[in-house]
C-alpha cells in the first residue's frame, strides 16, 4: 500500500498515543486517549472496563472516518513484557482494543523494534525516543512519550510501503517487524 492513512497506536493504561500519517508523513490526526489526571486506571472493574470501552471506541471511530475514504494501515505496539503496574491491565485494554480493530489491516511490532526503528537502540529509554523521533522527523511530541512512539508506528508502516531515505537499519528493522519483506 503506498497510498493512504497509516495509523500508529501505542495502546496504554495511562494514556494511548494514536497519530496518522499520509503517504507523504504529513500528520492527519495526532491525539493522547487517556484517563482524567486524577483517576487511577485500576480503581475498580467498572471503571476499568468504561476506560477500555471509552479507549477502543474512540480509536474505532478515527480509523472508520479515515478508512472510509482511503485505504488504511494500523500499526500497534506489542505488549512490554516487564512493564510498570498490574500486568494483567495492557493486556486486557489491547485485547478489547484489537478485537475493535480486527477489520482492519493491523499488524503488531515489539516495543524494543519501536525503540530501535526510532534510535538505533533497542533498549532506548522513552526520553531518548522522544529526542529522536524530533532530530530525525521533525516531529513534536511535546513532552508525551505515547505520541512519540504512535508517531514512529506510523513511520514505521508509511517507510514499508516506501522504503525510499530509510538507513539499512531501519529496513532491516522493517524486515524483523514483518513490515517489509527481504
Amino acid at each position: 500500500m503506498k497510498d493512504g492513512v497509516f495509523i500508529g497506536l501505542d495502546v496504554s493504561m495511562r494514556a494511548t498515543g494514536l497519530v496518522m500519517l499520509d503517504c507523504d508523513c504529513a500528520v492527519v490526526d495526532r491525539r493522547v486517549i487517556g484517563w482524567p489526571a486524577s483517576k487511577h486506571p485500576a480503581r475498580t472493574l467498572a471503571e476499568r472496563i468504561a476506560y477500555f470501552v471509552k479507549v477502543s471506541k474512540e480509536i474505532r471511530a478515527a480509523v472508520e472516518v479515515v478508512a472510509e475514504l482511503v485505504p488504511v494501515r494500523i500499526v500497534l505496539e506489542g505488549y512490554a513484557v516487564h512493564g510498570p503496574g498490574d500486568p494483567t491491565l495492557a493486556p486486557e485494554l489491547g485485547g478489547i482494543v484489537r478485537l475493535g480493530l480486527h477489520a482492519f489491516d493491523a499488524i503488531e511490532v515489539a516495543p524494543q523494534l519501536l525503540k530501535k526503528y526510532a534510535t538505533g537502540a533497542g533498549n532506548a529509554p522513552k526520553d531518548a525516543v522522544m529526542l529522536q523521533v524530533y532530530k530525525r522527523w521533525g516531529f513534536d511530541c511535546g513532552n508525551d512519550n505515547n505520541l512519540a512512539d504512535a508517531y514512529t508506528l506510523a513511520r514505521m508502516g508509511r517507510d514499508a510501503a516506501d522504503p525510499v531515505g530509510t538507513t539499512q537499519m531501519q529496513r532491516d528493522v522493517l524486515v524483523r517487524a514483518k513490515l517489509l519483506k527481504e
